[in-house]
């Protein structure tokens, strides 16, 4: 079976790197920028060249899931969007953002089809064996 990369976590080690990169490699030098510090280490991290876009998602993601993170721990009432962000979107093995999108099940507008449609699947299920 082939290797997934989006299945693998990594938005606490981006995390780290960004934190390390800002407060102890940077450290605020006006003759460095601070960019270059990040696309080394996220280059390293996620085994691919790192863009200007890439930097500029990576940064702004990782902003807001911090913002949101501070606001749980003084225990602000987190909204719904805050809520799913936190839950469905992660940074992948190969360094983009990824997010799961569940589908909701569209309303029953024909109850009787609905339960006629039942009815002949689990008919069909007795006869097969499942």
């Amino acid at each position: 079976m082939r290797d997934i990369n989006f299945r693998f976590d990594l938005t606490k080690q981006a995390e780290e790197i960004y934190n390390h990169a800002m407060y102890r490699a940077w450290k605020f030098k006006t003759f460095t920028q601070l960019d270059s510090w990040l696309a080394y280490g996220w280059s390293m991290q996620f085994k691919r060249p790192i863009t200007q876009i890439d930097i500029n998602n990576l940064k702004s993601f990782l902003k807001k899931r911090r913002n949101i993170e501070l606001k749980k721990k003084y225990n602000k009432p987190l909204t719904f969007g805050e809520r799913q962000f936190m839950e469905e979107q992660w940074i992948g093995k190969d360094g983009y953002i990824y997010m799961t999108k569940m589908m909701p099940c569209p309303p029953i507008k024909n109850p009787k089809e609905h339960a006629r449609l039942l009815r002949l699947l689990k008919e069909a299920e007795i006869k097969n064996g499942y």
